[in-house]
């Protein structure tokens, strides 16, 4: 779940994975925080096709498939110019999100496809579409982009940052050489999206076509990670540095070897790399990609069929930086002096994200179900 970046800061974009229904089943919800409004009584004798779900002081305001669920909801403006604006209203409403559409294999690639999806202030937002087959809210555009033996997962939209030609946007994404784990991130710019026909064609087999405005290419610059798999990805708050978790292959040399005459199917059958359970958080300069520091100590013990999502810290610019591990502790950094300054226990299950609040806080997620707050002066629970 990410707040939406508009005052009051009064919704949630909350992305589902509804297991039980199969992945096509997943969401992405916006939820009002507040008392619902009274149901308007729709007239005698129309029915009312969907319902939103209702929380306690919440309410859910819209709702569209994201397929599959690990696309998560990206924030952004669309169309990515909007961004430029000077005036905070205009931007408030062109603020956009990404959600999943579809991922097929097409001639040996990865073709995946990404709605756009109008935000809460935008003028096409319309929070009674229901989410059915005939009433289906449409999105505004659909980007397709391809990949080789995996998909793009966990989708984050850096900030605008100065570059020759203007100011620009980039996507950050996790996959992988592999069809197993994710070994290393792609970069889309969103100032580079190539226009793509009138949106009819390449649609998925039983799909019916919807009239879009606009659909996109998007080029993907892929980098490997080398000897290690990456758990999560974050731009920080100035856009010029990308902050990975990750854990090394087992052995040197230990990955998945990939041959030039290698189908998916090929890869597909052959057991996943191992993996350490030792854990390094990785601080790359975001425009060489070079790695500027590692920072260890903290670790994972999830097998390598499927390891733990550790999402890292939404990191500002600081001389801390921060992660969780699955032995239930949190690991701070000193940055510069490139040490680990904090090991601090609280949690009974592994820590799955970590967030400053820019004001000298750290805020920990934990699988036993608890938020942890804690105070940088002391490093005890506020």
């Amino acid at each position: 779940a990410i707040w939406w970046p508009i005052p009051p800061y009064d919704m949630v974009a909350v992305s589902t994975e509804d297991a039980g229904a199969g992945w096509q089943a997943s969401k992405v919800e916006i939820w009002q925080i507040g008392p619902s409004p009274n149901p308007e009584t729709p007239p005698e004798g129309d029915t009312v096709e969907a319902e939103y779900p209702l929380g306690v002081n919440a309410h859910c305001i819209f709702q569209c498939h994201n397929r599959p669920f690990d696309i998560y909801a990206a924030i952004f403006p669309w169309p990515p110019s909007a961004g430029d604006s000077e005036n905070p209203e205009d931007l408030h409403k062109s603020l956009c999100f990404l959600a999943g559409w579809a991922v097929l294999r097409e001639n040996e690639h990865y073709v995946q496809w990404l709605n756009v999806w109008p935000g809460p202030l935008h003028p096409s937002f319309d929070s009674k579409a229901p989410l059915t087959a005939n009433g289906a809210p449409k999105p505004l555009a659909r980007l397709r982009l391809e990949g080789e033996m995996n998909y793009l997962h966990c989708l984050e939209v850096g900030p605008a940052v100065a570059r020759d030609r203007g100011r620009s946007r980039q996507i950050l994404a996790m996959t992988g050489s592999m069809p197993h784990l994710c070994n290393e991130i792609g970069l889309m710019d969103l100032d580079s999206l190539q226009r793509r026909g009138d949106g009819f064609e390449g649609l998925p087999e039983g799909e019916v076509p919807s009239a879009l405005p606009k659909v996109y290419d998007v080029g993907v610059k892929v980098h490997s990670m080398g000897e290690r798999v990456v758990l999560s990805a974050k731009w920080n708050a100035a856009g010029d540095f990308i902050l990975l978790n990750t854990r090394p292959y087992a052995t040197k040399g230990g990955g998945t070897t990939v041959s030039e005459g290698d189908t998916f199917e090929d890869l597909l059958v052959r057991p996943a790399p191992d993996l350490s359970t030792r854990m390094e958080l990785l601080l790359l300069d975001a425009a060489s990609m070079d790695v500027l520091s590692v920072f260890d100590g903290h670790f994972a013990f999830t097998t390598k069929e499927s390891p733990f999502l550790i999402f890292t810290e939404e990191w500002a610019n600081s001389d801390f930086v921060a992660s969780g591990g699955e032995d239930h502790r949190v690991y701070v950094w000193h940055r510069r002096h490139r040490r680990l300054v904090r090991r601090l226990c609280g949690h009974t299950e592994p820590v799955n994200a970590v967030s400053w609040n820019g004001k000298g806080l750290l805020a920990s997620a934990s699988d036993d179900h608890s938020v942890i707050i804690w105070t940088s002066g002391t490093s005890r629970k506020a």
